[in-house]
This record gives C-alpha cells, structure tokens and sequence, in this order.
C-alpha cells in the first residue's frame, strides 16, 4: 500500500509538472499581452493628456490682446495703425509722442467696442515713438499696459535689420512657435517682424489667434508686417485675418508695398493655390500690381518680394525680370534656401508647426533643414547678411548676399549645396 501510494503520487506530480509546463507559453503570452496594454495605454496617454492640456490652456486664453503696430497698406515713414482687443466692450485712447516722459500727442474714442484701431498719422521718419493706450484716459495708471514703443521708417539708413518668420500656425496647439516668440523679444533690436503666412491653422478659431497673440510677446516692442497664407483663407468672410490687419485694396485683397531706408518691401497675394495662377482672371489686378510696384522700385539697391505659396515655373520670371534681390516665401514645411538663375530664394517654413521628416536633395538647394528657426537679415550698401537662429540662437545658416554694383544681384559669398 505504501509502495503504491508513493508511485500514485508521483505520476500525479508528474502529470501537474506536465500541465504546468504546458501553461507556461499561455501564461507568458498573457503576461506579455498585459505589459503591451499597459505600455501602449501610457505612450497613448501622454499625448493625449499634453494635447487636452494644451486644448484648455487655449481655450482659457482670453480675448484681451497687448495693443501692437502694423501698417498694413499705410506709409511707415509717417503713419502706423495700433490695434488691441479687449474682452468687454470699453472706450479706448492712446497716448503717443518721441519722448517717453512726454506723451503729448492724444486721441480718444469713446465708442463702446471690443476691438481698438487707431491710425497715427502724421509721425517723423525714422523716430521712435512712445505710446500708452487702453480703455480710457481716467483709468488708473496701474490697470493699463506699460509703455510701449515703435520705430518709424528711414529714407535713408546705413544699416538696418529685420526678423523674419513663417508657418507659424500650431495643429492643435502644438508646435514650438512660443519658443521662437520668446526667442525674438529676448533679441528685439530689430525694426519690424514680417510673418510670410499661416499666423494659425484655422482661419475662424478665435481661439487659436489668442494663442498666437499670447506666444508672440515682442508686439510689445516691434511692429509686425503680416503676410496672408493658406490657412488664413481669405475668401473666407469669417477669417479673423481681416479682423486684426484689415484689408488694403477691398475685402478680398490684402497685398501691400512700403519702403525702409533703401529697400522696397512688397507683400504679395499668393497664400493659396487660387492665388498662384497670374492668367486667373481673379488675380488679374494683383499681378498688375505686383509688376507695377517691382517695376517703379528699380531706383531702390534691394527690392523683397515675400509670399506665402511658391511656384518656380510662375514666380521666376517675374523675379528675373524685374531684378528681385531676395524672395522670402513659406508653405513647405522646412527652412531651404536656394539659388536659381542668379536669385536667392528662402523658405521660412520651420516657425512653429510639424516639420517635413525627410531632409531630400532637390535642385539648387545650398541649405536645407527641419530645425526650428528664425531669420534676419542685416542691409546695408555692400550687401545683406543672412543669419538663421534656432530659439537658442544657434546659427542654422549664415551667408553674406554681396551686391554686385552693375547689375544689382546679390551674389551669395559662399556657395554651399547639401553634397
């Protein structure tokens, strides 16, 4: 009996070391299955936490906007347009004058509104200029914006530079675009940003242009020079483009020209692909324009022809013909800068939004990169410096444009390709 009930025993343990042996895979699939749930519920979970973050930070963000200079369609030599909005309908005045102790120069409107413009006019070349606005004149000091300032157009300067930028729009409010705003207050001895296109992703969202009104904390200092993209949509009746820069020529085109010490700066109408196409008879009258206003600033040692969307086979020719020193453009979602036919052209399209993944080599390409960034350039008679900062102010590109005297091109001093 014994003897028996040790061999039972022993062909039961075996028979369990068997099954358990069996359940092993099982048990380790399951355990596997868990930790992948359980990993792939956390990679999930942080985006999706970051996003609906981000999506309450904005919709939070207020109407209320610090007062900025722009001069969309106007002479900055001599006239400049101060918006602001406020959340509740209010009156409003602005206090200006060139001496910040001493701003004597008033004006006051007393209807009840949320959105605040006044045009300066009458202003002195090349002058900074100190202004306190708000809701109105009795309000105490402490309830309004501090001091601000702006700087007028030269007729003539040695030197002066200009901050450059593009795509700033952020899909979902997610980008990097409050990294280069913080980027360029740190450095604002600038004289005016100009903005190639898609300031935010959608046209409509009140939201989404409070959130690029908080990230860009240097419209306190400089004045922005705006440029209509894709995504600001102008066909749209409701874009809020129109709402914070107004429109120049009617209610569909916001294209512009202005002068700065020995430059001419033309703001084209090419955000969209309706655009592009000169034989459209929709862009009939802008591209009229656009010949016109290169054709009259011949006089000028550089003329800036900045756009949103390009096409080499349109634009070329135009530029060619009319000896464009540099095109600023934006749209493809990479910083490249490129030389064709004698001309450099810049796409600015690392300002803030999700960038191409692939680096690829294309035609007359002699800088590309996905890194985020933002370019100035520095004028003066020989030439113009080109520098492109990452938001640490690390230099992403770094070429002289050297002038030549006869025929007016600019020369890059080095030419680098990707090879």
């Amino acid at each position: 009996s014994g003897a028996y009930n040790v061999v039972f025993c022993g062909i039961i343990g075996e028979r369990d070391s068997v099954q358990e042996r069996q359940l092993e895979p099982i048990k380790t699939l399951l355990l596997r299955f868990c930790r992948n749930v359980f990993l792939s519920i956390m990679v999930v979970s942080i985006p999706l936490a970051y996003i609906g973050i981000g999506y309450v930070y904005q919709r939070s963000l207020p109407n209320d906007k610090t007062p900025f200079v722009h001069w969309s369609g106007l002479d900055p030599h001599t006239e400049v347009y101060v918006t602001w909005e406020t959340s509740e309908e209010t009156g409003s005045f602005i206090a200006y004058g060139a001496n910040k102790n001493d701003l004597g120069l008033f004006i006051e409107n007393r209807e009840q509104v949320t959105l605040h413009r006044f045009l300066l006019t009458g202003l002195a070349p090349d002058t900074r200029y100190y202004y306190r606005a708000g809701p109105s004149s009795s309000t105490p000091s402490r309830e309004l914006c501090g001091i601000q300032s702006f700087k007028t157009a030269p007729y003539v300067s040695d030197e002066f530079n200009v901050t450059l930028i593009s795509d700033t729009q952020e899909v979902l409010g997610i980008g990097f675009y409050n990294t280069i705003g913080n980027a360029i207050k740190k450095n604002s001895d600038t004289d005016f940003v100009v903005n190639a296109g898609d300031l935010t992703q959608i046209a409509e969202s009140q939201s989404l242009w409070n959130l690029y009104f908080d990230e860009s904390p240097y419209l306190d200092q400089i004045p922005l020079v705006p440029c209509p993209g894709n995504h600001e949509v102008i066909e749209n009746p409701n874009s809020k483009y129109f709402k914070y820069f107004g429109a120049t020529e009617n209610n569909r085109d916001v294209y512009y020209s202005f002068e700065w010490g020995n430059a001419l700066f033309v703001i084209a109408q090419i955000g969209s692909r309706g655009h592009v196409d000169p034989d459209d008879p929709s862009n009939t009258e802008h591209f009229r324009w656009l010949k016109e206003t290169l054709e009259a600033g011949q006089d000028k040692d550089y003329r800036i022809l900045i756009y949103h969307i390009n096409r080499l086979e349109i634009m070329a020719p135009i530029v060619e013909k009319y000896n464009v020193s540099l095109v600023i453009h934006g749209h493809a979602h990479q910083y490249t800068r490129y030389y064709f036919n004698q001309h450099t052209y810049v796409c600015l399209g690392n300002g803030a939004t999700i960038q191409d993944e692939r680096i690829e080599e294309e035609p007359y390409a002699q800088k590309k990169t996905n890194a985020a960034g933002f370019t100035r350039l520095t004028f003066n008679p020989i030439g113009i410096k080109l520098e492109t900062f990452t938001p640490t102010m690390d230099i992403m590109d770094h070429v002289f444009l050297r002038r030549e005297e006869s025929s007016g091109l600019l020369i890059p001093d080095v030419i680098r390709t990707n090879k």
